[in-house]
């Protein structure tokens, strides 16, 4: 997985191990808020898998923001001919560190609560 050095709120490799800042964290949270709330498509194939997670995550308690999340994610994959990741893999990858402390934070976003 890459990321732009530039990007200092990205995680960053350390060896084989990502390591991970609250600022890219709390970005990921409002991105998939964001996309929750307007139905904003994927930009890209790391974005879809997580969309595609989040989706999961969110169904029972948000099952309209976990539909336009998961329409996002295979709208991208549609069009890209992308295979989406297992969901495993999208952790073992580190696009989402902890996923209760995910949910957990994307739940509160949703509700309006800031949990930082």
């Amino acid at each position: 997985m890459c990321y732009k050095d530039d990007q200092p709120s990205s995680p960053t490799a350390k060896g084989d191990e990502l390591v991970w800042s609250r600022q890219f964290e709390s970005e990921l949270v409002t991105r998939c808020s964001d996309a929750a709330r307007k139905g904003s498509n994927a930009a890209s194939r790391d974005d879809a898998d997580i969309y595609r997670l989040t989706a999961q995550l969110l169904k029972t308690r948000y099952p309209e923001q976990a539909c336009k999340l998961n329409n996002a994610a295979v709208a991208y994959f549609v069009a890209t001919g992308d295979k989406p990741r297992s969901f495993p893999q999208v952790v073992k990858e580190g696009l989402v560190r902890d996923v209760p402390r995910f949910r957990h934070l994307m739940e509160n976003a949703l509700a309006g609560v800031k949990s930082w």
